[in-house]
């Protein structure tokens, strides 16, 4: 049997901006004096890929990491939106409820 589903590619980008803190910000810097961006970027999307495959496998709702190579993750579409797009939440303490449910 096949299964088909629709793939998200992420590309994990550490731009100029992200390199004025970086030492601060990234704990995948750690010593280091100099990184190059590719490279530091790769480390992100494989600390990325690591929680992602964690919280998946103990039941978490996040999309089902399938591979990464690189800077890129490759991950299951969801037929979703960022949660920083929701401006209002109808019913607060069953979305509290139902947070506090997942984290036990």
């Amino acid at each position: 049997f096949f299964f088909f589903f629709l793939i998200r590619l992420e590309h994990c980008r550490l731009g100029r901006t992200s390199f004025r803190n970086i030492k601060n910000k990234r704990d995948y810097h750690r010593h280091r004096h100099t990184a190059s961006w590719l490279y530091l970027s790769r480390l992100s999307a494989v600390k990325e890929y690591v929680f992602m495959k964690a919280l998946s496998d103990h039941g978490f709702p996040v999309p089902m990491p399938i591979d990464v190579n690189r800077h890129a993750v490759v991950m299951e579409l969801l037929d979703s939106f960022p949660l920083c797009q929701v401006k209002e939440v109808q019913d607060v303490p069953k979305v509290q409820t139902k947070k506090i449910i997942m984290m036990l």
